[in-house]
């Protein structure tokens, strides 16, 4: 089965997959979304082979009628398409990679769920089955935190701003307090 780690950059979801020799591999169109590349398909095809992939998508979180392959990009790969980038968020994306993302994943080879409520409220607005994916690892994600009771908490803190996007209730009061 293909599994992604995810985060939030910019209310933006991206994807990246550790492969057996632990590489990583970044999903195509989430990186150009966020670079404003109109085509993902024409810019990976620019990069050099090793720096392009596809990966077959079995975890049930390919869009209806959508293709279950997607696009991978590696590590020298993505910096390639920031480079190719005008936009200003460019930069602050390739900042935040390079010294928060990264480090955390060969530190402790997972991205550490760093429970920005305000990046869980980003999470609710992604369209199906994005919005199920993410909560789904989110879950698990504060089901392995070190504290149990600090886990437990985080997973309740989640279920409850999901729970309020879902009502229609306003997620702003949807925090819970422990």
């Amino acid at each position: 089965m293909s599994t992604f780690m995810s985060f939030i950059f910019d209310e933006a979801q991206v994807r990246i997959h550790q492969d057996e020799k632990g590489m990583l591999w970044f999903v195509a169109k989430d990186v150009c979304d966020i670079l404003g590349i109109a085509n993902a398909s024409d810019s990976v095809a620019t990069l050099d082979e090793d720096e392009r992939g596809s990966i077959a998508i079995t975890d049930g979180t390919s869009p209806l009628g959508g293709n279950p392959n997607m696009l991978i990009v590696s590590e020298s790969g993505l910096y390639a398409l920031i480079f190719r980038s005008r936009k200003p968020e460019a930069k602050s994306f390739r900042k935040w990679v390079t010294s928060e993302v990264l480090p955390s994943i060969r530190k402790t080879g997972s991205y550490e769920l760093r429970m920005n409520m305000d990046e869980v409220k980003q999470l609710v607005r992604l369209p199906e089955p994005y919005k199920r994916d993410a909560f789904r690892r989110l879950l698990a994600q504060a089901g392995k935190h070190g504290d149990k009771s600090e886990g437990t908490r985080l997973m309740l803190n989640v279920c409850c701003i999901f729970a309020a996007a879902e009502s229609g209730a306003p997620i702003q009061q949807a925090h819970m307090t422990f």
